[in-house]
């Protein structure tokens, strides 16, 4: 109220607990906005448990998953000290696994019947790395294109071990033997 503060309470209440760190803000900043969203969210609570609350959404809503999950487990009591935390298990992480923090993805697909791994190409790992070669529909495209290979693969090894068509009871209406479509009929074409 000294300050001319005009929205109520409970919208300060519900900006505090839907913030989170925005992409390229740094963490000195992400520490200064969580500390004056609950200086107007939390100004009724003993200053104990909303110390506790700003250090708890500060964890949570950082970039960093990895970080606010290892600092949380911590349960720093300051904000200096979830702050300080966070540096050192950035620090150890760089250290230990090195600039990136991109790992080997792996995507699943099921297509009903076969569940396989699609794994990034290397050029595709590139492309991911540099965005400004490809964008993220060309590079969805081409894991399409490679999950669709795949699947033709496996149907035509199918086809083959078996000896004999994956319909035996179909019958043409081109020819009239069974095992194939009118559509891929061998007489008419």
């Amino acid at each position: 109220m000294r300050f001319g503060s005009r929205e109520p309470a409970e919208t300060a209440q519900v900006c505090f607990q839907q913030s989170s760190q925005l992409q390229g803000e740094s963490l000195d900043d992400w520490a200064d906005r969580v500390m004056t969203l609950a200086t107007n969210a939390l100004k009724d609570l003993p200053e104990y448990y909303s110390n506790r609350q700003t250090v708890s959404k500060f964890c949570e809503g950082l970039v960093d998953k990895d970080a606010a999950v290892a600092v949380a487990m911590d349960r720093p009591s300051t904000m200096e000290e979830a702050m300080n935390k966070v540096h050192w298990y950035q620090h150890l992480h760089q250290s230990v696994y090195g600039r990136s923090k991109k790992r080997a993805s792996k995507e699943v697909f099921d297509d009903g019947a076969n569940v396989f791994a699609l794994e990034e190409a290397p050029e595709v790992a590139q492309a991911n790395a540099a965005p400004s070669q490809l964008s993220s529909f060309e590079v969805a495209i081409e894991k399409l294109q490679r999950c669709f290979d795949n699947m033709v693969l496996k149907l035509d090894e199918e086809k083959t071990s078996q000896g004999r068509s994956r319909w035996p009871r179909i019958t043409c209406f081109g020819c009239g033997k069974e095992g194939h479509f009118k559509s891929d009929c061998p007489s008419l074409q």
